[in-house]
């Protein structure tokens, strides 16, 4: 049997990862005997505009022109919006070809398949095991066997019937080396790199090669609850440290690379174990350097951040998320504000260029806790080159969407899924600050977070520039939004050009403009404040 695998298009993105997840399922299906093929969306759209779009179908016919018996859904649960189109379409064409949706666009919202587009199956958790199961059970017309398959959701009188997963007890052996050969590998090294050249702290620490980086996940899983994150796993599984070696080995030798994004949800969850393995990897000495997040205060120390170090870590992230105690809470991060900076200073103290992830716009968010990470931020000596912000976004299957249905502050989740993008918009205004305030006063921030480093560098120059953006954003402010939304975009495009290596694709527009089209009032104003 062949599967069909879709990676759709995403909102406000910059399409600098591989679809590794879709890679991991269809090097698992050809495993046991089958065959896959990927369709990479994203990169058909940026990549040959004339041949593929979705206002013309063009792109929508080369979809339905492929063969198949199993057609596989994946993504962010934010790329619905597509699905909801697509699916209808295909169904129009392919009326019994199974469908099969995983990732956070499948068992998240599965009220909204079942309601509006019902398919035949979601997964949840990790995939790999279950659509094995799932195409076995498909190609021996097993339906029996297929409904006792752990972790898969199926389709019965109009609704969905759940199998608990199953504990995965090795990764090892359920997860072959993954190979990026069947996508074009190296535009996603050339697109990867660009975005790390941007971000990294100092040039130097990737040597005098021109960097090539792949994604590297050494574990799957998160046990913490942070009320804005989703996680399939609450359970940890984590590769062996031979496995990892292997692996990197392999993936230098195929793809030339050197250096690996590491992209666990949570790098440090076990502190002996990332010693262990950080130890290792400076035993190989294998001429890779590492990028990496999953970072989480609290859980490091010297002698891990000693072991980073040796290893080859040239920045590691950390979900800071707030300066303020109360803004930690509301999130359920389960840290302080004084582990928070005592695990940066840490960091540094070890040689570990370090950086921040912060959130805004958290429920009971005002001046009092924004000011309050102001001076968090300008107290460490960070500026805006070392912290990345971004606004909260209630993801469908995450406690703060559930916070929203349970204050009826969202109804229709399908409605309110045609209006989701990335973190890099705001969607609902969960802060105690009108709109406009809020967005002023983030705004404000990152320059006085910016000043403040600039005065004790003695930058007088670089200080009063930002002085400047200062009280020209005080004028912007009071325009209009979409006048104010003109103007920043137009300065970010000037300046932004200038600086970053990488830049928001076209495709990007094509499919905002394409969204506004579709009859499902995405065209509507965002929720108010």
């Amino acid at each position: 049997m062949k599967i069909l695998l879709i990676n759709p298009p995403r909102r406000n993105d910059s399409y600098m990862y591989p679809p590794t997840s879709l890679l991991y399922i269809s090097q698992a299906v050809r495993r046991v005997g089958h065959e896959a093929e990927i369709v990479d969306i994203p990169y058909l759209l940026e990549n040959f505009p004339d041949k593929y779009s979705l206002f013309d179908n063009s792109l929508f016919e080369y979809l339905l022109g492929k063969d198949c018996d199993v057609l596989g859904l994946g993504g962010l649960v934010s790329t619905y919006f597509f699905y909801d189109v697509f699916v209808k379409k295909f169904r129009a064409v392919k009326k019994n070809i199974p469908i099969v949706v995983g990732c956070s666009v499948g068992e998240p919202i599965k009220e909204v398949w079942e309601d509006h587009n019902p398919v035949d199956y979601l997964v949840e958790s990790d995939g790999e095991i279950v659509i094995q199961r799932l195409m076995d059970g498909l190609d021996a017309k097993d339906y029996a066997s297929i409904e006792k398959i752990p972790g898969l959701h199926y389709l019965k009188d109009g609704r969905y019937i759940r199998n608990e997963p199953e504990a995965i007890h090795s990764i090892d052996e359920s997860v072959p080396f993954l190979s990026y050969d069947e996508i074009d590998h190296e535009y996603y090294i050339v697109e990867l790199s660009k975005w790390l050249e941007d971000v990294i702290p100092d040039r130097s620490l990737i040597g005098n090669e021109k960097p090539r980086f792949l994604p590297l996940l050494t574990s799957r899983g998160c046990p913490y609850v942070c009320s804005f994150c989703f996680h399939f796993n609450k359970k940890m599984n984590f590769h062996s440290p031979d496995y990892v070696v292997d692996y990197i080995k392999f993936l230098k030798e195929k793809y030339r690379i050197n250096g690996l994004y590491v992209i666990d949800d949570l790098f440090v969850v076990d502190k002996k174990r990332t010693i262990r393995l950080c130890e290792r990897l400076h035993q190989e000495d294998l001429g890779v350097v590492f990028f990496g997040s999953g970072g989480k205060p609290g859980l490091v120390g010297s002698e891990v951040l000693a072991s980073m170090k040796k290893a080859g870590f040239i920045r590691f992230s950390y979900g800071i998320e707030s300066g303020s105690q109360k803004i930690l809470d509301v999130m359920v991060k389960e840290t302080t504000v004084e582990q928070n900076i005592e695990s940066v200073k840490l960091t540094e103290e070890n040689n570990v260029p370090c950086f921040a992830n912060i959130l805004f716009g958290m429920p009971e968010e005002d001046i009092q806790t924004l000011n309050e990470t102001r001076d968090f931020l300008i107290k460490l000596g960070l500026n805006t080159s070392r912290f990345y912000a971004s606004w909260a976004v209630a993801y469908p299957g995450t406690p703060l969407y559930q916070w929203m249905k349970d204050n009826d502050l969202v109804g229709d989740t399908r409605e309110y899924l045609f209006k989701v993008g990335s973190i890099g918009k705001y969607i609902y205004n969960f802060s105690n600050l009108p709109l406009r305030k809020l967005e002023q006063k983030v705004f404000e921030l990152h320059r006085e977070v910016d000043m403040a480093y600039h005065l004790k560098h003695k930058e007088y120059k670089l200080y009063l520039i930002k002085l400047s953006e200062i009280l020209v954003g005080k004028i912007v402010y009071l325009l209009n939004p979409e006048l104010r939304d003109r103007i920043k975009t137009f300065g970010r495009q000037k300046i932004l050009r200038k600086k970053m290596q990488r830049l928001e694709k076209r495709s990007t527009a094509e499919i905002e403009k394409w969204i506004t089209t579709l009859n499902n009032n995405a065209d509507q104003p965002q929720f108010a404040p």
